[in-house]
């Protein structure tokens, strides 16, 4: 099975009215909700031994499952709210197993001040999958979407990259809320995801969303999580959960100058107009596709 094919042809058999503002396809849902603001939801999951190996601490994978939802909620500028819950799981996880791991949700949350408002737990003829639902909101004259990047823009990226299983960051990183709603309230970024699924992946889906862009990563430039790690990790680990997004050539350097974070900030890469079927390549204008296989999920 191939996600990005199956995706492409679901997509237009689902129906909306024109309460939903942001349709499938992007980091959030969002409809009109109230006054000026629009309602953001999105789901997502754990699968043992897709997402954590089962002898992880299981507050921890709880912990994992919301700042996943919660770094849906940053990528499109917005603060989140509400969260639902479902967890199944086969005996050999004990009530125990399922305290230590809503606990670690509901202290998250709480940091957050995100309300646990609901969900569902029944019985798995093996091992353990659990989902989350959030809820937030975002002014609709500052959502941010993955569209909107044009010839000459920059690519811009928090944090490092790589390596996220063996440091063990996939279970622990920070949601970057903060910075997606300062970007989003101070309009720097034209448009933002947050990587799950690695850089290569992830850049070309804003190539792919973007106006008739290709994309030049200044890999060089990337920073990676461990020393001495390889390109290939450093762009396809994935999991690494931080904000990446084109930013107006006009923009860049206020942005840099004015960012107030300790976060790291990096320009990656810059957008330019698409003139041939490649669409992402190196310094050396060698396609990067070629050179690796991005991620996927099945």
């Amino acid at each position: 099975m191939e996600e990005i094919n199956f995706l492409k042809n679901l997509f237009p058999k689902l129906k909306s009215d024109d309460k939903v503002v942001i349709k499938p396809g992007d980091d959030c849902a969002a409809i009109k909700w109230k006054d000026s603001k629009l309602q953001l939801i999105a789901v997502d999951q754990v699968v043992a031994e897709q997402h954590f190996l089962t002898s992880t601490d299981s507050k921890r994978v709880g912990r994992k499952l919301l700042a996943r939802n919660l770094s849906d909620i940053a990528a499109m500028g917005g603060t989140p709210l509400y969260a639902l819950c479902t967890s199944a799981a086969d005996k050999s996880f004990d009530q125990n197993y399922h305290e230590e791991f809503m606990s670690g949700i509901i202290e998250l949350a709480d940091k957050h001040e995100t309300q646990i408002i609901g969900g569902d737990v029944c019985g798995n003829p093996k091992g353990f999958v659990a989902t989350l639902t959030i809820i937030g909101e975002v002014d609709h004259k500052k959502v941010i979407t993955r569209d909107g990047s044009e010839p000459g823009d920059y690519l811009f990226a928090t944090g490092r990259f790589g390596d996220s299983f063996l440091t063990e960051h996939h279970l622990d990183f920070t949601p970057r809320l903060k910075e997606g709603k300062w970007l989003a309230d101070n309009a720097f970024a034209k448009a933002m995801l947050d990587v799950s699924d690695g850089i290569l992946l992830d850049s070309m889906r804003l190539v792919k969303a973007g106006n008739n862009v290709s994309l030049q990563l200044f890999t060089e430039k990337i920073l990676p999580r461990t020393e001495n790690l390889p390109l290939k990790n450093i762009l396809t680990d994935g999991e690494d959960y931080e904000l990446l997004f084109s930013v107006s050539k006009e923009n860049a350097e206020e942005l840099k100058n004015e960012w107030p974070f300790s976060t790291p900030l990096t320009c990656i890469g810059r957008f330019y107009e698409k003139s041939e079927q490649v669409e992402i390549i190196n310094e050396e204008r060698v396609d990067l596709n070629k050179l690796f296989n991005t991620f996927s999920h099945f």
